[in-house]
């Protein structure tokens, strides 16, 4: 497996919630833990709704 570095972008398959399927997705490396150990966060690019999370500020 290859070595993730805090901080990269990285391209990786995430299985939809059937868990069935997976898309290539890109995630943010949070972590690189020992061994083959690496904590994702998805990360995207799209806003698709505001809610009370996200505001537009003038």
């Amino acid at each position: 497996m290859a070595r993730f570095v805090k901080g990269e972008v990285v391209i990786v398959p995430f299985p939809f919630s059937d868990l069935t399927q997976a898309k290539r997705r890109p995630a943010l490396v949070v972590a690189s833990l020992t061994g083959d150990d690496v904590i994702l966060c998805q990360v995207t690019s799209q806003v698709t709704r505001v809610d009370c999370r996200h505001r537009n500020r003038k």
